[in-house]
């Protein structure tokens, strides 16, 4: 869309919504209307193998555990879970819940020496998108749990709100390994007391 949104824009100087923009036969450049179509068709092409392998990974995911145990938690749904359990894969090889939440970046990246910061190791190594899942799940988690509110709270009064968002990241992540390990659903009280 939005690249023929620009087309559009370029070729004619139009400067509006692009979803508004239904009927091209109207445009007398016929080089313009045969570009429209085609990029109409692509996208449509696209938005249909979308839903045909979203369908799919859902169909496949309803049957294991680990999707349905993940789900448990306060604010994570279908796309957040589907995302947790496809990029963790096995949790056994990950040999505690902090080499689980490094591979989700979610640890410090810095090294300190003598109180000096002297370096900062591979920030960009793990797996970027558990790390954006927990991230979203830990917004979610704190506007519907109240004992994980509380600690986002008393995290934003030592620090600021994107250290503390982390943290709770960091927490859900390491709930998330031991819920995995051991099979048990998500309990927020037990978390975050």
């Amino acid at each position: 869309m939005l690249s023929l949104g620009n087309q559009l824009a370029r070729e004619t100087g139009w400067n509006g919504r692009i979803r508004k923009v239904v009927d091209a036969t109207q445009w007398d450049d016929e080089d313009l209307r045969f570009s429209w179509e085609i990029g109409r068709a692509a996208q449509q092409g696209t938005e249909e193998l979308v839903q045909r392998v979203e369908k799919h990974v859902g169909r496949r995911l309803r049957k294991r555990k680990d999707y349905d145990l993940v789900q448990t938690i306060g604010g994570v749904g279908k796309v957040l879970a589907a995302t947790i359990v496809l990029e963790t894969g096995g949790i056994q090889r990950f040999k505690g819940p902090g080499k689980y939440a490094s591979y989700g970046r979610l640890v410090d990246a810095r090294r300190h020496s003598n109180g000096k910061l002297k370096a900062y190791n591979n920030r960009k190594a793990g797996n970027r998108y558990l790390s954006w899942a927990f991230h979203e799940a830990a917004h979610h988690a704190c506007i519907q749990q109240s004992a994980v509110r509380r600690f986002y709270q008393r995290k934003c009064a030592k620090t600021n709100r994107l250290v503390a968002i982390r943290a709770v990241a960091h927490k859900l992540a390491r709930a998330t390994y031991f819920m995995l390990r051991d099979e048990v659903p998500y309990d927020s009280e037990r978390l975050f007391r």
